[in-house]
């Protein structure tokens, strides 16, 4: 339940690296711990109260006890950067960013329990997986992490003049109970499977910032299975539509969604809306610049028809 490390213990013994990557702490997946102490003389790490660990300076912090005694926590106005898989497991209900924060790494909050997130203005870059709730970690009796910490988010907000460029891949995958995210338009990139069962997002507004939805891979779509959605707004300034970024966009039948494609749209790619079985309407918007449509695009779906600029 508590660690307590050497003065001298060190990043090389703290962290796992991957091709020059830090990935995880080697406490990561240790739900027990509650608390991890650090001598004042060590010259690499802090940590505070709650026994989370900081560098030196507080400008990024490494990890958070999965098992603190923490129902709401503050990360300190110093933080620029939240590590890879730092709060992953975190306890508590809710947690606040500080302004002047700027990255948030891959599976930061892998198996969050909060319901509301508000990202500060400063963040440029979210990382892979950031909120996604599911994965392969069980006990010897089964899904045992999956079901602890089913994800209980629905609201992620966004402060005004936000400087958020990129959202990486499976950032909100399996997040079922999301309702409500409004991406900003200061965005250009959303990776691979980041709404991959959304189950519960009726609208999705694509930023205007975003030039190309990239490709699905692996049978993963961008927004797949987003099954109450009614409303996708695609913005003027999208050129790309990768193969199967919509792939298995809704399951519902009984669920009707309109899709209205921007005059800047120039290329769809293969299976891009293949199986959106809710999809009744697409319309696209006069004076396009449509180039291509690759095969099987919009494969089974309700749309009555299409008439193509």
């Amino acid at each position: 339940k508590t660690v307590t490390l050497s003065k001298s213990f060190s990043p090389q013994m703290f962290l796992i690296n991957s091709t020059g990557t830090v990935y995880k702490t080697n406490f990561f997946g240790c739900t027990n711990l509650e608390k991890m102490i650090i001598p004042e003389e060590n010259p690499f790490f802090v940590t505070d109260e709650f026994g989370a660990i900081y560098d030196k300076q507080k400008t990024i912090v490494y990890f958070f006890p999965p098992a603190a005694d923490a129902t709401n926590y503050t990360v300190p106005a110093t933080v620029k950067e939240i590590a890879h898989y730092a709060f992953a497991f975190y306890p508590g209900d809710s947690i606040v960013l500080p302004e002047g924060l700027e990255i948030i790494g891959n599976y930061a909050f892998y198996f969050n329990k909060f319901e509301t997130i508000h990202i500060p203005a400063s963040v440029i870059s979210i990382g892979s997986g950031v909120f996604t709730t599911e994965g392969s970690l069980t006990n010897a009796d089964g899904d045992y992490y999956r079901d602890l910490y089913t994800s209980k988010l629905q609201t992620v907000t966004f402060a005004e003049n936000s400087k958020l460029e990129s959202l990486g891949g499976y950032a909100f995958y399996f997040a079922t109970k999301l309702k409500s995210i409004n991406l900003p338009d200061s965005v250009k990139s959303i990776g691979n499977a980041a709404f991959w069962h959304c189950e519960s997002l009726t609208e999705f507004i694509v930023p205007a910032g975003v030039k190309e939805i990239v490709e699905g891979a692996s049978n993963l779509s961008t927004f797949g299975y987003l099954v109450k959605a009614n409303k996708i707004v695609f913005q003027e300034g999208l050129e790309t539509i990768g193969a199967s970024s919509f792939y298995y966009l809704g399951r519902d039948v009984d669920q009707d969604m309109t899709i209205v494609l921007p005059a800047s749209l120039k290329s769809i790619g293969n299976y891009a809306f293949d199986y959106a079985y809710n999809v009744k309407e697409i319309t696209f918007a006069p004076n396009g610049v449509l180039e291509s449509i690759g095969n099987y695009a919009f494969r089974a779906n309700k749309a009555e028809s299409i008439i193509l600029p």
